[in-house]
Formats: structure tokens, sequence, C-alpha cells
């Protein structure tokens, strides 16, 4: 585990530390920090110890108030702090009357260097409760368990039942034997301390809990972690504490099982025990993520992986949109996420993820853009630059490790919108092997040991919310700088053998998942009419002054230019039947009004190259095929998108182009961003000649469409001189 990015707080019984305190980056409800409870004996004092780890503790504050937070009792700051070892420590002396048996809130509050970090335990006034000894005997407990010899005493406070033979430490008792309770052959050591947790404490009793980590060692001399949650019931006499009840629970701490590598971030939060991973909560899946960038990190900009990795893989994500005629706003902390490694500042970290011998699915979401081929990557690149070519590193790095064996390849979901991305992928891939001379055995190890599924992915996820990140953090209580979000409506289609199930629980796990032996009809739905709407009008939507979608939705001529789009050109070039169809394009227009979803136009527009040639470019094709005409909307979203792309400096973060007098950045591929720059001072017959000739681009010549170069330049010159939205009105006026 990382080092928090606040001190730890703990309390001090004289010279045994409990009560173990993580700070909050906002003030919380009193209602909602019950984790402990801190006795207060006659002489009114507590002691805290503060481990600050790299953080400058500037003042102690704290507040006395009653149980359920509506009134301050007690308040004071401290500014001088004391220095023990490695510790900062203070001693406070309470000058409020508590009540005898009386539950009250202790807030402390420690200005630091990086911010105000807030604390909580319950406090009550008791006396002659023990804590001191009863901290101790916990701590002595657990630790004595895991040496055999330092054990034997412990067996005075058992009530052994001899006739369990059970080998299992996963549900330990007062009842277990004593192997049991010393982990038998297990032989573990201790990998992170615990700090003992008082959870009631009274004149005569206390429960205590305490939570650590063990690591051992398996029978292929590997080391495992496991999370360890011990739980104690005890009695105070003056001989002895009497143990009345001990229970524990051990998991393991799971590798990874899940690769997954995109483009994208996934973004953080903090820490809550309450978190669910579906498929691990309900389906007992026990996965574990591990995210890779697949791209450079951008001198100066966000750096993704750190941001993973200094929250350790937590983040909040919220889906909020309309369900069943409802209005749905659902939080979710998610747990999944292990760390985040970057390609080429992490390759050799990367690589060892291939030698886990449980890793067994890898997910891929590099946008259209990503699946490519790329005759100048090799074999000794570190890494390949394009995804492909890391993936067949990978690999091959997997064949290396396991050579034949069964059931070690993967299966791999690729969830780029292109037709057949996951046999796109595969297609890709053998091409290296090929290519690098990787050999036949390999070859037929990927053929034979691993699955290329291609998947349909429907779900509009909008990432950080920056207009709303303050209030939503002053809402959770603690500051997330990287929250997620996305709309509810979301549907995965997977198309693969159904025994994928039985690795992918997804059934008892309640997800909107479909597996199945062709997902094309439902990609197409997808790609044609929902990505399809959205290339086909951002761009001039942006161009005419509007910057999210909902604003588009609300707006009549763009809302009608969208749908004219989608009912008069792009459903009839569908085969789906007809009412399916429409029911999938009404339900659009309510995804985009989504009221909260500030879905960005900008960033919609990235990488708009390949997706209009995956998205829209075959509607084109068809309505052309069928109708013998050119569909006027769908040829007008082409010269919104080079118009968009005109743009006249190039720099590392884009192509700067003009809005209204405003700059923004187009974002691009490289080789796409430096042909509009080169292309910058063309006339228009000019630029649309070159934009339709470039068969990098569309993999074809779009100037054999009959008509199509013409038309564009018609409606790209009416953008220049009246602008996109005058384009579109005159489109819909036509109805």
């Amino acid at each position: 585990m990382n080092d928090p990015v606040f001190p730890e707080v703990m309390v001090d019984f004289d010279g045994n530390y409990a009560n173990r305190m993580y700070g909050y980056a906002q003030p919380m409800q009193s209602d909602f920090t019950r984790d402990s409870v801190t006795p207060i004996d006659t002489s009114k004092e507590l002691s805290f110890v503060i481990n600050a780890y790299d953080t400058k503790v500037k003042s102690l504050s704290y507040e006395i108030r009653t149980s359920d937070g509506s009134k301050v009792l007690e308040n004071r700051k401290i500014k001088s702090l004391d220095k023990q070892d490695s510790y900062l420590t203070t001693t406070i002396k309470l000058s409020s009357d508590l009540l005898m048996n009386q539950e009250y809130s202790l807030q402390l509050s420690l200005e630091t260097n990086k911010g105000t970090a807030y604390y909580y335990t319950r406090v009550v006034s008791r006396s002659n409760v023990n804590a001191a000894q009863y901290v101790k005997f916990v701590a002595s407990f657990y630790e004595k368990c895991l040496d055999k010899a330092s054990a034997e005493d412990l067996t005075a406070y058992l009530e052994s039942d001899t006739s369990s033979t059970s080998t299992n430490y996963t549900d330990i008792n007062i009842n277990s034997t004593f192997a049991q309770i010393s982990w038998g052959n297990l032989n573990p050591q201790i990998y992170r301390k615990g700090i003992p947790v008082v959870k009631d404490i009274n004149e005569t009793t206390a429960s205590l809990s305490v939570e650590y980590q063990i690591a051992a060692l398996d029978e292929d001399g590997n080391q495992e972690i496991y999370d360890v949650t011990e739980f104690y019931r005890m009695r105070y006499t003056e001989t002895r504490i009497m143990l009345l009840d001990f229970k524990r629970s051990a998991s393991q701490v799971f590798e990874e099982s899940f690769i997954s590598i995109s483009d994208k971030g996934l973004l953080l939060g903090v820490r809550d025990k309450n978190v669910e991973y579906m498929m691990n909560e309900k389906a007992g899946f026990n996965g574990k993520v591990v995210l890779v960038q697949p791209i450079r990190n951008v001198e100066g900009g966000f750096r993704l992986n750190d941001r993973i990795n200094e929250q350790e893989g937590l983040y909040t994500l919220f889906l909020r949109g309309f369900q069943d005629g409802k209005k749905v706003n659902d939080k979710r902390v998610i747990s999944s996420v292990s760390r985040c490694l970057n390609a080429y500042e992490d390759y050799e970290e990367v690589m060892k993820c291939a030698e886990n011998p449980e890793l067994r699915f890898i997910l891929c979401n590099t946008t259209e853009a990503g699946i490519r081929y790329d005759a100048e990557c090799k074999f000794e690149d570190k890494p390949g630059e394009s995804y492909p070519a890391k993936l067949t590193q990978f690999m091959y790095h997997r064949f290396e490790t396991f050579g034949k064996e069964e059931g070690k390849g993967f299966i791999i979901l690729s969830c780029e919108l292109i037709d057949d991305n996951g046999k796109e992928l595969e297609k890709c891939v053998l091409k290296y092997a090929k290519q690098w001379n990787l050999g036949e055995e390999f070859i037929t190890w990927i053929q034979k040991e691993n699955v290329f599924c291609s998947t349909l992915v429907d779900r509009i996820v909008t990432g950080y919310p920056r207009n709303e990140a303050s209030a939503i953090c002053e809402e959770l209580g603690y500051e997330d700088n990287v929250l997620d979000t996305g709309e509810i409506f979301g549907f995965w289609v997977i198309e693969g053998p159904q025994s994928i199930k039985k690795e992918f629980p997804i059934e008892e796990a309640g997800l909107p998942i479909l597996i199945t032996d062709n997902h094309k009809p439902y990609k197409q739905r997808k790609v044609r009419i929902l990505n399809g709407a959205h290339t086909s009008f951002v761009l001039g939507a942006y161009l005419a002054g509007k910057d999210i979608v909902r604003d588009c939705m609300n707006d009549e001529v763009i809302c009608r230019f969208m749908n004219k789009t989608i009912y008069d050109e792009i459903i009839p070039t569908l085969d789906l039947p007809k009412e399916e169809l429409i029911d999938f394009a009404s339900a659009v227009t309510e995804r985009f009004k989504n009221p909260f979803i500030d879905h960005a136009l900008l960033a919609i527009s990235l990488n708009s190259t390949s997706k209009w040639k995956a998205r829209v470019m075959p509607s084109l094709k068809e309505y052309v095929k069928r109708k013998g005409t050119l569909p006027k909307c769908i040829t007008a979203s082409f010269a919104f998108y080079i118009a968009f792309f005109s743009g006249h400096t190039l720099t590392e973060e884009g192509l700067i182009a003009e809005r209204e007098g405003n700059t923004y950045t187009v974002k691009d591929d490289r080789e796409v961003l430096q042909f509009y720059y080169e292309h910058r001072e063309d006339s228009t017959e000019k630029m649309v000649h070159a934009v339709c000739k470039n068969t990098e681009f569309w993999g074809e010549d779009l100037t054999e469409i009959e008509g199509f170069e013409s038309a564009v330049c018609g409606y790209l010159d009416q953008i220049r001189k009246e602008g996109s939205y005058s384009v579109m009105k005159s489109l819909i006026s036509l109805d």
C-alpha cells in the first residue's frame, strides 16, 4: 500500500497505540464517522500520536461535539507539537464537563502544507475501563499467533474443539484449534502491522478489532499477501484478561486477473470500505485490473498513471440520467483497479504482467485510431508505437513464459468502434508475428490458445465533470480531483463462445452484458445511429457556438438537423426491423438531453477523422448505393469536419484553430494534424480535393463518389461565409 496523502493520527494509551484515524479532505458528518470509540477517564486527558510521513504539520485543533454533531461543547487550537522519534505527539486536557457514559464526537483538524485534514473518533467518559491493557493484549495476541513458540501460551484463552481438522484459515474463531489459530504450516510473516481499534468499551468488557497483512510463500515459492481482520471481545480481571470471543477472517490480496489498456483515464476517489465491484461482490469473481496507458505522457501535462497510483486505483463513478422515466443519480466507488502503468515509462513492469499465471482477460479501448498496423514498428522497440504492436510484444512474452501450456492464453475483448474490432486486432497481431519472424509455434499459439472477441460498448462516458466538481466533492465529503461520470444507460455485446460465461460471471452479477455469436446487428445500430449522429453534428454545432451536447438538443435547428440525419439518411441504410431502429433512435435524443451530463463537444471531437470514417462513411456509401443520390446532411457533416480542422498553428498539444475570435485545439493523429496544417492556406476547392483524395484517411478516394466533392465544396463555402448554423438551417428548411 502507498503511504496516505494525509498524516495518520492514533490515540496513545500509555504507550500502546490504537484507533488509527485517516484524514478526510472535507469535514464529515458525525453520524458517518463511528469507526472507533476513545474512552476518557477522570483525568480528562487524551494523548495523540501523529505519523506525518512527508507532510508538514503546522498545528492541531480539536472540537468536542454532541454525538449528532449539532452542538459544539469545546474547541481549541494547539500550535506546538512535540517530537518523539519519527512521530509528533500532543496531549490535550478537556475542560468540558462530559456526562458519564454519554457518547460525544471528537473532531481533530490538522493544518498541513497539503491543506486541512479532518479526523474523527467517538469519545465517552468512563472510569477504570483498562483501555491500555486491552489494546496491549490485542497487539500481542495477533503477533504471537505468527510465532509458534510464543503462541503456546495463547491456548489458555481458547475454547478449542479438537475434532476440527480444517486447514482453512479464512474463518477462525475461539473454538478453533491451536494449529488453526497459529496458521498451521503457512508460516506467515507480518507484511503490514495492525493498530487495534476500540469498538466498544465499559467498566467490565471491551470489543476491539485489528486489521493487518501477512505474507507467506505458496507451494511454488511465490509470495502471497493476505488481508486479515480479527475481532476480540474481552473481560478484564485483576489477574488476567479473559477472552470471551474471537473471530478471524483472511482473504488473499489477489493478483491482477485483468489488464485493461485504454487511452482514456479512469478517475480516482478515496478508499471506501463499502465499495462494490459487482462481479466480485455478487459473483465471487475476485478480479483486479491493471490499467496500461498506451500513449506517451506529454511533458507538463496530465499524468494519468500518477493520478491513479496516488490514490491506489480508486475512483468515484457517477451514472446519471433517466431510467424507466425516473431521474437516476447512482454513485459507486470503484475498487477493482490495482494500479496504472504507462507503456513507455513502465515497459518492463507491463511485461511482468504477462508472467502472471492468473491473468486471463485483456480489454482494450484505444478508440478507432488504435487498431492499426504500422509496418515501421520493430520488435526491439520498447514499446512498439502502435497498440497492436504493443499487444504482440506482450503476448510473445506470455508465450515465452508458459510455452505451449494450455489455458495460459488470453480472452481479448476489443472495444474500439470499428467493424469486427476483435478480428481486425487479431489480423494486426498475426502480421507483426510474421513480420518479426517470431515463429510458427507462436502463431499457432495465438490462434489456438487465445480468443479475440469483437464487442460493442454502448454507454456515453463524459469523464471529469469540471463545472460540477467542487459541488460534488463537497457533497461527497472528500476531495476527488478526477471524478468520472457517465449515463445510466449501458449495454455491452461480446461476440464469442458461451464458455466465456464460466470465467466471466456476468449473469450472476446481473450486468447488461450479452455474449452472442453475432454482435454485428447491435453494433451497426449503435455505431450508425448514436455515434454517427454524434460525429455528424457536433463539429458543426461547435462552430455554431455550442459547447455541450445537451445545449444542442435544446436548439431547435441543431436538434432537427440531427434527427433529419438519423431518420432520413441513416435508418434507411440499415436492415434491422424499422420499428426497432426507430425505438433506438428515439432513445438517442433522450440520452443526449441527459440533465446530469455536460458532454463537451470538444471531447467528442477527439480523433474525428477515424471516427467519421468508421461511423458516418458507411451510411454515406450505403445511402448512395440504395438511393442513387447524396445524403445532404451527411455530406454537409463532412464539410463541418473540414471547417473544424482548418487551423493555423501546430503545437505539441494539437492544431490551433479559431471560433468566433477564440482559439480551440484540434486533437487527432499527428499525421492528420500535419496534413491540415500544410493545407492551411488552400482555397476551398483545393482543400476539399486534397481531403477527399487522401486515401490514408479514408481507405479510398472519395472523389469517386459522384457529386460528393462538388457538394462538399458548396457547403464549405457557405460555412466560411455564413457559418455552420446557416447550413443546418437551410437543410432542415427543405422539409
